[in-house]
Protein backbone atom coordinates (compact mmCIF):
# COMPACT_ATOMS: atom_id res chain seq x y z
CA UNK A 1 0.00 0.00 0.00
CA UNK A 2 1.16 3.42 -0.90
CA UNK A 3 0.98 4.70 3.04
CA UNK A 4 3.54 1.92 3.81
CA UNK A 5 5.72 2.32 0.89
CA UNK A 6 5.84 6.08 1.98
CA UNK A 7 7.14 4.83 5.77
CA UNK A 8 3.73 6.01 7.21
CA UNK A 9 1.38 3.98 9.47
CA UNK A 10 -2.40 3.83 8.17
CA UNK A 11 -5.20 3.74 10.46
CA UNK A 12 -8.85 5.07 11.36
CA UNK A 13 -6.92 8.44 12.23
CA UNK A 14 -5.49 8.88 8.91
CA UNK A 15 -8.61 8.03 6.99
CA UNK A 16 -10.50 10.57 9.25
CA UNK A 17 -7.87 13.32 8.09
CA UNK A 18 -8.46 12.22 4.54
CA UNK A 19 -12.20 12.72 4.15
CA UNK A 20 -11.71 16.45 6.16
CA UNK A 21 -9.30 17.25 3.66
CA UNK A 22 -11.28 15.40 0.62
CA UNK A 23 -14.46 17.35 1.51
CA UNK A 24 -12.50 20.46 1.98
CA UNK A 25 -11.30 20.29 -1.58
CA UNK A 26 -15.08 18.90 -2.71
CA UNK A 27 -16.45 22.20 -1.28
CA UNK A 28 -14.01 24.25 -2.65
CA UNK A 29 -14.41 22.93 -6.27
CA UNK A 30 -18.55 23.41 -5.50
CA UNK A 31 -17.72 26.70 -5.14
CA UNK A 32 -15.82 27.00 -8.37
CA UNK A 33 -17.94 24.81 -10.24
CA UNK A 34 -20.99 27.49 -9.24
CA UNK A 35 -18.69 30.47 -9.93
CA UNK A 36 -18.44 29.95 -13.65
CA UNK A 37 -22.38 28.67 -14.02
CA UNK A 38 -22.10 25.48 -12.90
CA UNK A 39 -25.53 23.69 -11.29
CA UNK A 40 -25.29 22.32 -8.03
CA UNK A 41 -26.93 18.34 -8.53
CA UNK A 42 -28.01 17.69 -5.17
CA UNK A 43 -31.44 19.74 -4.71
CA UNK A 44 -31.01 20.29 -0.98
CA UNK A 45 -27.85 21.75 -1.69
CA UNK A 46 -28.99 23.66 -4.46
CA UNK A 47 -32.22 24.77 -2.32
CA UNK A 48 -29.83 25.90 0.68
CA UNK A 49 -27.30 27.82 -1.46
CA UNK A 50 -30.51 29.58 -2.86
CA UNK A 51 -31.52 30.71 0.80
CA UNK A 52 -28.59 30.86 2.76
CA UNK A 53 -25.78 31.16 -0.21
CA UNK A 54 -23.27 28.51 -1.43
CA UNK A 55 -20.42 30.06 1.39
CA UNK A 56 -22.75 29.48 4.08
CA UNK A 57 -24.29 26.50 3.36
CA UNK A 58 -20.62 24.46 2.93
CA UNK A 59 -19.41 26.19 6.21
CA UNK A 60 -22.43 25.46 8.54
CA UNK A 61 -23.96 22.83 6.83
CA UNK A 62 -21.53 20.61 5.63
CA UNK A 63 -18.52 20.96 7.11
CA UNK A 64 -20.33 20.17 10.57
CA UNK A 65 -21.94 17.16 9.31
CA UNK A 66 -18.31 16.33 7.75
CA UNK A 67 -16.98 16.06 11.25
CA UNK A 68 -19.67 14.77 13.06
CA UNK A 69 -19.91 11.64 10.18
CA UNK A 70 -16.33 11.45 10.61
CA UNK A 71 -16.21 11.64 14.09
CA UNK A 72 -19.03 8.49 14.44
CA UNK A 73 -16.47 6.56 12.19
CA UNK A 74 -12.83 7.19 13.93
CA UNK A 75 -15.34 6.32 17.57
CA UNK A 76 -16.19 2.55 16.11
CA UNK A 77 -12.51 2.57 15.71
CA UNK A 78 -12.60 0.38 12.68
CA UNK A 79 -13.96 1.19 9.69
CA UNK A 80 -11.43 2.42 7.35
CA UNK A 81 -12.89 0.29 4.59
CA UNK A 82 -16.29 2.70 4.42
CA UNK A 83 -14.91 6.03 4.99
CA UNK A 84 -12.15 5.17 2.32
CA UNK A 85 -14.40 4.42 -0.15
CA UNK A 86 -16.24 7.71 0.70
CA UNK A 87 -13.44 9.22 0.05
CA UNK A 88 -12.78 8.20 -3.18
CA UNK A 89 -16.75 8.97 -4.51
CA UNK A 90 -16.32 12.62 -2.86
CA UNK A 91 -12.57 12.81 -4.43
CA UNK A 92 -13.96 11.66 -7.94
CA UNK A 93 -16.32 14.43 -7.21
CA UNK A 94 -14.51 17.26 -6.51
CA UNK A 95 -12.22 16.27 -9.42
CA UNK A 96 -15.11 16.48 -11.71
CA UNK A 97 -16.20 20.10 -10.77
CA UNK A 98 -12.83 21.26 -11.39
CA UNK A 99 -12.79 19.70 -14.81
CA UNK A 100 -16.14 21.06 -15.66
CA UNK A 101 -15.35 24.32 -13.86
CA UNK A 102 -12.18 24.99 -16.06
CA UNK A 103 -14.61 23.91 -19.15
CA UNK A 104 -16.98 26.68 -18.02
CA UNK A 105 -14.59 29.37 -17.51
CA UNK A 106 -12.27 28.59 -21.12
CA UNK A 107 -15.73 28.42 -22.89
CA UNK A 108 -18.79 30.35 -21.04
CA UNK A 109 -22.09 29.41 -21.83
Amino acid sequence: MLFELLGLSFNTYTAFLLWIIVNCLDSHSTLFFLKYGGKEGNLIFEFLFRKIGAVRTLMFIKMPAVLIVGELVVQKDGPNTAIMSWNIVFAYIAIRNYIYGFQLKNNPP
